[in-house]
C-alpha cells in the first residue's frame, strides 16, 4: 500500500490561524534551488604576469572562502542549510549570527495573541533595531509592537498581503517594503487542469508534470502597490482572457516563460503581448472543485473571486470546500463528495495529504493540481506515477529564500545594521518562514563578505 504524505498537522493548522495577514504560499525545494552559496574566484586583471595572476586569484579565493566562513548563522553559509538550522531550532538565535557588522537585535515569533506573545512582540520592536522584518505578518509591529505607522524613527518591511490594507501602510512612510502574492498568480493552476482535461496536458522534457515556481511581487511605495491592485483585480485581471488562452494552447517553454517566476513588469508585458488572442472553447462544461484550508483569508477571497471570473469566461463549474484547516480526512471526504457528484478536477489549496488526494482522484476519474506548496523531491517522484497528478504551482523554497533576501537586501542597501525578525511559523518547524528568514541571513553574509550568493543574482 502506498505511503501517505502527511504534513504536520499543527503546521497546517496555523497556516488557517494567520491566514488573514500573512502570504500562505510556500513549498518545497525547487529546481533551481542550489545547495552551495555563490563563490567568488574570478582571476586579478592588470599588467601583472600570468603566474601572479593565477596566484593572486588563489589568495582572492581563499580570502573569500575565509571570509564566508566566518560571517555565518551558526556555523552555515547558504540558504539551504540556515533554513534546515532554523527549522531544527524552531527559532532564531539572537546570538546565532556571527557577524561584526549586522546585528539581530530582537526576535519574537508564533500567533499566541495571549499576554506573553504580546509582550514578545513589544520586546522585538523596542530591542534597538532599526529595521523590523517580517517573514509574514508586518503589521504585527503596529497592531501590536506599538510602533506608528506614520511617525517612528524604525522601518518596517515584509512578505505580507498585496492588499489595500497593506497599501494604508505603505502611506505612512514607516512600513517602506510590501512582497506579496496576487489574484492571477493561481492562472497557471486553472490552466494545467484545464490542459489535461482537454487532453493537452503540460508536462516537461522528462515527460513529468510541471512545477512551476511563482515569485512574490514587490512594492516599496503606495503608488506601485495601487497598481498592482489596480492592474490585477476584478474587471482588470493581469491573466486575462486573453493570456490565459495563450496559456491553454501553448508548448511548455512558451508556458513556463509565461507562469515562472514572474515579477510584476513582466506580467504587464505579457499581458499587452497576448491581448488580442481569441479566447479559447472549452470541449466540455468543467466541474473543478477547489480545496482551501481557509477559506476567510483576503489571499483565499481574492483567489476564488479569480476563479468565478475564468469560470464566467470559459464556461466551467468552480466550487469551493469549507475551510479545511488541512485535515486528511476533510480533504479526501470532500473530494468523494465531488467525484461522487460527476466532478472532473480538483485544485488543491490543502496539502495535508496530497498523495491521498491524488489517489483518490485517480481512483475517480479525475485530474488535481497542487497549489500555494511543492511536494517534497522524494514525494514527487511517487505522485509523477500517478495519471492524475498534473503537477504544482506557486512559490518554491527558492522563492522563499529569494523575498527574504530581496527583503533585506532593499534595507542593507539603505545603511541599516541592526534588525529585529518576526519569524512566524518557525516556531513550528514550518519551511515557508524559515526558508525566508534564511535568505534574510543569506544577503548579510553576502554584504559583509564580499561573496555574491550567486542562487539570486
Amino acid at each position: 500500500m502506498k505511503k501517505k504524505y502527511l504534513k504536520k498537522f499543527a503546521c497546517v493548522s496555523l497556516a488557517a490561524t494567520m491566514a488573514l495577514t500573512l502570504t500562505a504560499c510556500g513549498g518545497q525545494s525547487s529546481g533551481n534551488s542550489n545547495d552551495n552559496a555563490g563563490t567568488n574566484t574570478e582571476s586579478s586583471t592588470g599588467n601583472d604576469t600570468d603566474t601572479n595572476t593565477d596566484n593572486n586569484a588563489g589568495e582572492s579565493a581563499a580570502d573569500n572562502a575565509e571570509a564566508a566562513g566566518n560571517v555565518n548563522y551558526k556555523g552555515n553559509v547558504n540558504y539551504v542549510d540556515i533554513a534546515k538550522q532554523l527549522q531544527a531550532d524552531q527559532t532564531v538565535d539572537l546570538n546565532g549570527l556571527s557577524s561584526e557588522k549586522y546585528s539581530i537585535t530582537g526576535y519574537a515569533q508564533g500567533y499566541d495573541f495571549d499576554d506573553a506573545w504580546m509582550g514578545a512582540i513589544t520586546q522585538m520592536a523596542s530591542s534597538g533595531c532599526e529595521v523590523i522584518l517580517g517573514s509574514g505578518s508586518s503589521d504585527f509591529a503596529f497592531n501590536f509592537g506599538g510602533v506608528d505607522r506614520t511617525n517612528s524613527e524604525l522601518k518596517v518591511g515584509g512578505v505580507d498581503s498585496l492588499t489595500h490594507a497593506f497599501q494604508d501602510l505603505l502611506d505612512g512612510g514607516v512600513y517602506t517594503f510590501c512582497a506579496g502574492s496576487y489574484p492571477s498568480m493561481i492562472a497557471p493552476a486553472y490552466a494545467s487542469v484545464i490542459r489535461a482535461l482537454e487532453g493537452n496536458k503540460l508536462i516537461d522534457a522528462d515527460g513529468n508534470p510541471a512545477s512551476i515556481g511563482m515569485s512574490h511581487w514587490i512594492a516599496t511605495s503606495s503608488d506601485e502597490l495601487a497598481d498592482m491592485i489596480a492592474n490585477d483585480c476584478a474587471g482588470n485581471y493581469a491573466v486575462d482572457t486573453g493570456l490565459f488562452s495563450q496559456m491553454l494552447t501553448c508548448d511548455y517553454d512558451t508556458f513556463m516563460k509565461l507562469a515562472e517566476n514572474i515579477d510584476y513588469d513582466t506580467m504587464m508585458t505579457n499581458k499587452a503581448a497576448f491581448a488580442d488572442t481569441e479566447k479559447v472553447s472549452l470541449s466540455k462544461a468543467y466541474k473543478i472543485g477547489v480545496l482551501i484550508n481557509d477559506t476567510t483569508s483576503d489571499e483565499s477571497l481574492s483567489y476564488q473571486e479569480y476563479a468565478k471570473y475564468l469560470a464566467d469566461e470559459f464556461g466551467f463549474t468552480v466550487t469551493f470546500s469549507e475551510s479545511t484547516g488541512g485535515a486528511p480526512t476533510e480533504e479526501t471526504n470532500q473530494i468523494q463528495t465531488w467525484a461522487s457528484a460527476g466532478y472532473d478536477a480538483v485544485i488543491s489549496m490543502s496539502s495535508g495529504s496530497i498523495y491521498d488526494q491524488a489517489d483518490l482522484c485517480a481512483s475517480n476519474g479525475m485530474v488535481l493540481e497542487m497549489y500555494a506548496a511543492h511536494p517534497m523531491a522524494e514525494d514527487k517522484a511517487d505522485l509523477d506515477t500517478l495519471e492524475s497528478y498534473c503537477g504544482a504551482v506557486g512559490p518554491t523554497t527558492y522563492n522563499e529564500a529569494e523575498v527574504g533576501y530581496k527583503l533585506a537586501k532593499y534595507y542593507i542597501e539603505q545603511g541599516y545594521t541592526k534588525y529585529a525578525i518576526f519569524g512566524g511559523s518557525i516556531a513550528f518547524g514550518a519551511e515557508t518562514h524559515a526558508y525566508r528568514v534564511a535568505g534574510i541571513f543569506a544577503a548579510m553574509i553576502e554584504d559583509e563578505t564580499g561573496v555574491t550568493c550567486e542562487d539570486f543574482n
